[in-house]
């Protein structure tokens, strides 16, 4: 891209985006810097936007803010999997495991101190102050941060 911009598109149908180690840790230290901030506010989607432009401009890979904020997601996921997997986790049961994938190996030390658990709010949390968000997608939901919480209407 000539000026280094990404268009943010929200396309459910958007192709799935490869990710080179490289770019997968640059995602993870530019959310762990940008934590406060995800933290302070409900509304992400101009966050995951300025991590895919950081991302377009230091590494010349074009990525979606959507696909910024589907792949933090999975590798919040993959940690929390690996982690129930290696801890033989009681409160697994329940949940789905799975075989950890290479993303899940390679970056289980670098999320281990959790720095997300501050920055928003989980959707189980959603669920028992009775709110739901705008739009979840086809995201795990165990681990979907809400970006605008809606109060449901009866």
């Amino acid at each position: 891209m000539a000026n280094n911009q990404v268009i943010q598109v929200l396309n459910l149908y958007e192709p799935v985006a490869e990710w080179p180690d490289d770019i997968a840790l640059t995602l993870i230290k530019q959310r762990r810097r940008h934590h406060q901030l995800f933290k302070d506010n409900t509304n992400h989607s101009n966050l995951w936007t300025q991590i895919a432009n950081y991302i377009c401009h230091h590494h010349q890979y074009e990525i979606s803010a959507r696909q910024c904020q589907v792949k933090w997601y999975s590798l919040k996921h993959g940690y929390k999997n690996l982690k129930r997997l290696l801890s033989r986790d009681p409160d697994a049961n329940g949940y789905k495991l799975r075989s950890p994938n290479w993303h899940d190996r390679k970056f289980y030390d670098e999320l281990s101190d959790k720095f997300w658990l501050q920055s928003g709010t989980l959707i189980e949390d959603i669920e028992e102050i009775g709110v739901v968000d705008r739009v979840v997608d086809k995201v795990d939901l165990d681990l979907v941060i809400i970006d605008e919480i809606v109060p449901i209407l009866f």
